[in-house]
């Protein structure tokens, strides 16, 4: 019989506990609704099927920009979150890309800027906070995709 040990906990617990780690080591105080957040889309990802977009990002932000209502703030998060996750997960192998991860936080942030401008969306304060941030929390989660391989 091997050694290894098997952890019984949700998704959403283990990335908690890796989102925590990470946000302790990087010294970032992160609002308890952001943290939640940042949990939540690192589950999302895991259950979220391939997609091929072949529209560029820059253009879906102002394809999103332009429209309006909950269209509007379903594709500025859609957006924001997958700049977030692609430019935390694969920060490496973007420095080997055309589009690097200066790109994806001008558009991630842009994203969050805007759903942060919405008063009456309850995660208004997390979106400013992301887009305040947007490189800090990419760095949350190379932290994360690290400790988790």
């Amino acid at each position: 019989m091997s050694g290894a040990v098997v952890r019984r906990e949700s998704a959403a617990e283990y990335f908690k506990e890796l989102v925590e780690g990470a946000l302790a080591h990087q010294r970032i105080t992160a609002g308890e609704l952001t943290s939640f957040y940042v949990v939540n889309l690192l589950t999302g990802f895991l259950q979220r099927p391939v997609t091929d977009e072949e529209t560029p990002l820059a253009f879906r932000l102002v394809e999103a920009l332009d429209a309006a209502g909950v269209r509007q703030r379903t594709s500025l998060k859609q957006i924001g979150d997958f700049s977030l996750f692609i430019s935390g997960f694969f920060a490496d192998s973007l420095q080997r890309k055309l589009v690097d991860v200066d790109y994806y936080a001008s558009i991630g942030g842009t994203a969050y800027t805007a759903l942060s401008r919405y008063e009456t969306e309850v995660f208004s304060p997390v979106f400013a906070e992301l887009a305040e941030n947007f490189i800090a929390y990419v760095d949350v989660l190379s932290e994360v995709s690290e400790r988790a391989s």
